[in-house]
């Protein structure tokens, strides 16, 4: 083709890069030595296309078409003996290769149009505004609340901790004392943001102190049984086709200081805002992995794992937090699991694992590796300590002792990932009072909350109980994020029911329960477990009565978080006795609970 100089292909070395001749309708493609950088193409010859950066050969060739490529073109242009035959054939195949590369290179210029890539596109950092709007308002959330709650300098409290120059939020909640840095926010200040969390006031879990790491020199290794091992940088990885989505992350710890009151596990205590719901940008994992070479799953491809910096923590062989999941859940573009570079349009909070972590929907956070340094493919799971040694629902009978003694921790099947149902009810809030006869002549009382399920799967009910649960009400629930393309739902419900206050004089207590669309609903009663993870009974309110003339009520939540006092479990550990709270009026012919 009189398009497609073919001169640098016999020119007995390997190939110049190709470049774009300047004719605006027709792609051209022409050798530019001053541009050689083996394995690099770059396309243009459309208005549209023109200035384009370097664009890998692989994003037009599959890995074994590179090395056919790079083959035949050395192979045939040095071997030039005997009659000329080979040399013939090695040029009608190089041409052959030529037209397929124009071929995709003239598909990389129209755009990839699949569905995914549709859903994937360039994005600039931070976010412009009108497009972090529209993200915000197809999400139903308030830029209000993201102005109100900013955090731009460090928290005095972490002055004399490594962690004195990390931006945060004040008003959070601190879980173990001054350092590491585990938190929560208030629960009516979560809830107040509505749909989208503004990031300072997202939950935090650390294990150790946060990583000084910088956006120029970090880089995320692609490596283990792939067929092409990379090391990308973050500017790489930002001119990538990227996708922003809502995803909800929920500590798999949340509401554990109830467990906390029955016994006290091994974990601290999360009240019942351990979880957020931000916007995430970031490049989707099973496009880098295809990058790699990585296109299905074989008897030595069957793993993904992920790890952060060397020496982070104190335990493991090298101090690493990692995990790892199935290699077909990473390749399944509906899982949308993602390397995240941006929450709700601007780069990550050091927190929240900057320059790059993964985001992997309806999974406890975690399994969401921050400061993402490697990603790697195996035969078996990861052996990270980390993943072993956290994150695990054990049977109720198991201790700490027994868990060592008879090696649970190593058992696959007690592994806790995909998130269960759960709910609570966040108004009326802790000590909240309200008079039985409204001023104004309103009354009616909004008890409100949040429910959520893992998996991808919505919330398709909310119900309250005034009566022990002898009769449940509907709830109205909304689910302010839509459902992805593929129908997954990635983040909470947040629901409303409006109560007649005359009947909360009649009522002890309120109480919530949520159902999913698999048709999962949360159990009455808690079932205690080593580490308190998961826990998710009903969420109960209790209405007690004031000692004042007008006969107000004031509500109790089970507990408050951290070491603070309050909540009808009670404040110390392994307080709350089961058989004492019978938790509901028996029925005809139940007796109480021993």
């Amino acid at each position: 083709t009189d398009s497609l100089s073919t001169k640098h292909l016999t020119s007995g070395r390997p190939p110049l890069p190709l470049k774009a001749h300047p004719h605006p309708q027709t792609l051209h493609l022409t050798a530019h030595p001053l541009d050689y950088d083996p394995g690099t193409l770059i396309c243009a010859g459309s208005t549209h296309a023109r200035g384009v950066a370097a664009e890998p050969l692989s994003r037009f060739l599959g890995t074994r078409e590179q090395s056919h490529f790079w083959r035949d073109m050395v192979v045939a242009d040095t071997d030039r003996s005997g009659d000329g035959l080979r040399e013939k054939l090695g040029l009608l195949g190089r041409g052959v290769i030529a037209m397929g590369v124009v071929r995709r290179a003239a598909r990389a210029m129209r755009g990839d149009r699949s569905t995914e890539g549709k859903r994937a596109g360039r994005v600039t950092l931070p976010l412009d505004v009108e497009t972090f709007l529209a993200h915000l308002t197809k999400n139903r959330g308030d830029q209000r609340w993201v102005l109100k709650h900013a955090a731009n300098e460090p928290d005095p409290k972490d002055e004399k901790t490594p962690d004195n120059w990390v931006p945060r939020h004040k008003s959070l909640i601190r879980l173990t004392g001054t350092h590491p840095f585990n938190c929560e926010p208030p629960l009516s200040a979560l809830m107040e943001c509505g749909a989208i969390t503004p990031a300072p006031l997202h939950f935090v879990r650390n294990h150790g102190a946060v990583p000084v790491l910088d956006w120029n020199t970090h880089r995320v290794n692609i490596c283990g049984d792939v067929g092409r091992s990379s090391s990308i940088s973050m500017k790489q990885l930002v001119k990538m086709s990227a996708v922003t989505l809502p995803v909800l992350l929920v500590c798999a710890g949340n509401r554990r200081k109830e467990q906390n009151m029955r016994k006290q596990t091994i974990g601290f205590s999360w009240g019942p805002a351990g979880l957020s719901n931000t916007l995430w940008t970031g490049v989707p994992l099973h496009a880098l992995l295809r990058r790699a070479g990585v296109t299905e799953v074989t008897a030595t491809r069957r793993h993904v794992c992920f790890t952060g910096p060397k020496q982070e923590l104190p335990k493991g062989e090298d101090g690493t937090y990692g995990t790892s999941i199935p290699l077909a859940k990473a390749l399944d573009p509906t899982q949308d699991i993602i390397l995240a570079y941006a929450q709700n349009g601007e780069k990550l909070r050091p927190d929240h694992g900057y320059p790059v972590r993964v985001i992997i929907p309806g999974y406890i956070g975690g399994r969401m590796i921050k400061w993402l340094c490697k990603i790697e493919v195996t035969s078996e799971p990861t052996s990270n300590f980390y993943h072993f040694r956290d994150n695990r629902i054990l049977p109720s009978h198991v201790t700490a002792e027994i868990a060592e003694l008879e090696g649970w921790w190593e058992k696959p099947e007690y592994i806790f990932n995909e998130l269960n149902i759960n709910s609570a009810i966040s108004s009326p809030a802790h000590g909240e009072a309200l008079p039985l006869i409204a001023p104004g002549g309103n009354n009616t009382y909004a008890v409100k909350g949040y429910a959520y399920s893992g998996g991808g799967r919505a919330i398709t009910r909310v119900e309250v109980t005034l009566d022990g649960g002898h009769s449940w009400r509907l709830a109205d629930h909304k689910l302010p994020c839509p459902a992805t393309l593929y129908g997954k739902q990635w983040c909470w419900a947040l629901w409303t029911y409006h109560v007649d206050v005359s009947e909360l004089r009649a009522s002890s207590e309120i109480a919530c329960r949520a159902w999913d669309e698999s048709n999962n609903c949360q159990p009455r009663d808690p079932t205690w477990n080593l580490m308190g993870m998961g826990n998710n009974p009903h969420f109960r309110v209790k209405v007690n009565l004031l000692n004042d003339a007008e006969r107000n009520v004031w509500f109790e939540h089970p507990t408050e978080p951290a070491a603070k006092t309050g909540g009808w479990m009670g404040s110390v550990a392994g307080g709350w006795d089961l058989g004492v709270d019978t938790r509901y009026a028996l029925r005809a012919g139940e007796s109480p609970i021993p």
